[in-house]
């Protein structure tokens, strides 16, 4: 679980560090603007899952969160 939690760090960090650097070169002075908007997305996606999650369980009970999960992946992947 720690090295799960590390990873995302870095993931979130690398990501973020390239907006920053994608904003200096687009906007400069949209920096901080991209430096607050990478967490903000980051919980949006949280609270989008945890919603589907909730209407999934709410629907079709436990068992139905990984077909969900299979197939908001296979959508992820082709779109």
């Amino acid at each position: 679980m720690e090295s799960t939690m590390k990873t995302s760090r870095l993931v979130s960090a690398s990501a973020q560090l390239y907006l920053i650097d994608l904003a200096k070169q687009s906007s400069p002075k949209a920096k901080d603007l991209a430096t607050s908007l990478n967490p903000v997305a980051s919980n949006l996606g949280i609270a989008g899952g945890s919603a589907i999650g909730g209407v999934v369980v709410q629907h079709g009970g436990l068992t139905s969160l990984p077909v969900a999960a299979a197939i908001l992946a296979i959508l992820k992947t082709t779109s």
